[in-house]
């Protein structure tokens, strides 16, 4: 059992601090193949910077350059700029590391972009584990005052597991260090979870765990997830009283992709309209406004502007 105050902390340095490529050489299970899968990365020509509207001609391709016109076609014109921006400062090969504040992802101390994040962020694809950290830290920021309320955990150390799924214990005694700093009833614990190049969410709250995703009819890994929150409760053995044993996991009703890939987005974006919520319980309970799907363009865009927007303070 492990007491509240009396608690290993393991450090992961291969995991927490290691930049994995997220797509490159991989192949995407159905329904989560990207649309640039086998095309090799080319460039852009030089853009106008007016965010609505752009120079560049699909025809033409820099030997150069970065994207090949069919991935950059995929971009939505007034991210044009933000995405140039990374590629005239940075290039292909250059990577962009944003330092965290210890209170945001502990024991994270940085997260390390590249132009295959930035790729994955412009065409709405599939993002890998330090996209997604970057996202919630883009959303984390706007909190201020809430930040007691609503915690995050670093889904990379998740990463480690065996043959079966099933995560290291090393990682289950970290999991439930951070789950054992829950001290209010109000407060939600968020946990997004890449399985198999998918992402979901699971929210630990007081005598509750919540599970969201985005994928309709998909088979959530129960020996992945609900073991390995299992195992982390039982580490505790009670000694949380506003955590108590282990209840389960309740799936809730949520807005489903559409296009397969952006499964990534849908998570970021039940973070950020539970956090904005006047209350977060009720928004969950309320099936999210009872929407099917979120909108590409006002709910979905916003967020990948936002990514890139904020990116740009550590291009120079």
């Amino acid at each position: 059992m492990l007491h509240k105050n009396k608690m290993m902390v393991p450090i992961f340095p291969d995991v927490a601090s290691t930049h994995k490529s997220s797509s490159k050489g991989k192949e995407i299970a159905t329904p989560h193949r990207s649309p640039n899968k086998g095309k090799q990365i080319s460039t852009l020509p030089a853009m106008s910077s007016a965010g609505s509207q752009s120079n560049v001609r699909i025809d033409q391709v820099d030997k150069n350059a970065t994207f090949k016109p069919e991935v950059w076609a995929q971009i939505p014109v007034c991210l044009h700029f933000l995405v140039e921006e990374f590629i005239r400062r940075k290039g292909k090969w250059s990577v962009v590391e944003v330092p965290t504040d210890p209170d945001f992802m502990p024991p994270r101390t940085d997260i390390i972009l590249s132009s295959e994040d930035v790729e994955q962020v412009g065409t709405l694809n599939f993002i890998g584990c330090q996209g997604m950290i970057f996202g919630i830290r883009c959303i984390w920021e706007d909190l201020t005052n809430m930040r007691e309320y609503f915690k995050f955990f670093d889904p990379e150390l998740l990463n480690a597991t065996d043959k079966d799924g099933i995560v290291h214990q090393e990682v289950v005694i970290k999991l439930a260090e951070w789950l054992n700093t829950m001290n209010n009833k109000s407060q939600m614990f968020f946990i997004p979870w890449n399985y198999e190049r998918h992402w979901m969410l699971e929210i630990v709250c007081a005598g509750k765990i919540i599970h969201l995703d985005p994928w309709l009819r998909h088979k959530r890994p129960k020996m992945t997830i609900d073991l390995t929150l299992q195992r982390a409760y039982e580490l505790l053995g009670g000694s949380n009283e506003l955590l108590g044993t282990f209840p389960g996991v309740t799936v809730a009703a949520c807005p489903k992709q559409t296009l397969g890939i952006e499964c990534g987005f849908y998570v970021l974006r039940y973070i950020n309209g539970i956090v904005k919520a006047l209350n977060s319980f009720v928004l969950i309970r309320e099936k999210f406004g009872k929407m099917d799907t979120y909108d590409v363009e006002t709910m979905l865009l916003p967020l990948q502007h936002q990514w890139l927007s904020k990116l740009t303070r550590y291009l120079y």
